[in-house]
């Protein structure tokens, strides 16, 4: 089988077995497409050795490295997509095709130590209260109250919204792993005020859908939130609210694991850097006092 076969059984062994999201198994293919691509400008991968999996070699994958610095590519990205080739080289071994993984002998970079930005709890309401379409409203409020991934709320149903008890969303993460997460009022209004416009949907209906009736797509939401920053003359990515919702929560005092249940984070670890976060904020509220400025 060719290499290009045997990824596209490890994307299916991801989606499938796995059951990773549709936007993970995208990435997974883009990325190994920038593999290709590489061994192609370096004359590794052409017609007559697209049958030879010799081509996913460690000399390959240090190529691959250094044109992607050459490129100007980002740690984070770098980083990423050599950890993406070594779990399929891992699948590769697992399954009997190569006796090695090529990526055993080699170096995977190091996490960049950046702290996640933030926005004032101010603004983040504000790009709520602010929107005037009553399905974008109720969006922009999930993102904002609930701290989702924009995946997770193109997943969600009309059943997803728990009512009964303490009215909550039940939510579909990384990993097909199901969380509850509690919604305040605001975000019970926005989504009420929506779904009104729908009297008739179905529990298994989409909670959020496109004209046509469609489920809405993760490109809908981007551009829901880009408006909402145009409006607010600042850039917004919709992963920004799931940061802000985040921080918010710990300087209010609530307890690390249960941030760590909402976001649905297998480490807390991953968690605690919003304890830095904080810190950091406090550090330029202290630096504010002494020079006069506002920060």
């Amino acid at each position: 089988m060719t290499l290009l076969g045997l990824h596209q059984k490890f994307l299916r062994y991801c989606e499938v077995e796995r059951q990773l999201a549709q936007q993970t198994i995208v990435g997974y293919r883009s990325d190994f497409v920038q593999f290709v691509e590489s061994l192609r400008d370096h004359g590794r991968f052409g017609l007559a050795r697209q049958d030879a999996l010799t081509t996913f070699s460690v000399e390959a994958v240090r190529e691959h490295q250094y044109d992607m610095v050459a490129r100007g590519w980002s740690r984070a990205t770098c980083r990423r997509r050599i950890i993406q080739l070594n779990r399929f080289g891992k699948w590769l071994v697992k399954r009997g095709h190569l006796k090695a993984n090529p990526l055993d002998d080699v170096e995977i970079p190091r996490r960049e130590k950046t702290l996640p930005k933030v926005l004032p709890w101010s603004v983040a309401e504000q790009v709520v209260i602010g929107e005037s379409r009553v399905r974008n409203r109720a969006i922009l409020a999930v993102l904002v109250y609930t701290g989702l991934r924009r995946g997770e709320v193109v997943r969600l149903n009309v059943s997803s919204l728990q009512r009964e008890g303490d009215i909550a969303l039940r939510v579909r993460g990384k990993g097909n792993k199901e969380r509850v997460v509690g919604l305040p009022g605001q975000a019970v209004e926005a989504i009420n005020a929506y779904l009104a416009t729908r009297p008739s949907a179905k529990p298994e209906e989409p909670m959020f859908l496109v004209s046509g009736g469609r489920r809405i797509t993760a490109r809908v939401i981007t551009k829901a939130v880009a408006r909402a920053g145009r409006r607010l003359k600042t850039h917004l990515h919709p992963h920004l609210f799931r940061h802000t919702y985040a921080t918010r929560l710990h300087e209010l005092g609530v307890d690390l694991l249960v941030i760590q249940g909402l976001l649905g984070h297998e480490s807390v670890a991953t968690t605690e850097i919003y304890t830095r976060v904080s810190a950091a904020r406090q550090r330029q509220a202290i630096q504010a006092l002494e020079s006069g400025k506002r920060t």
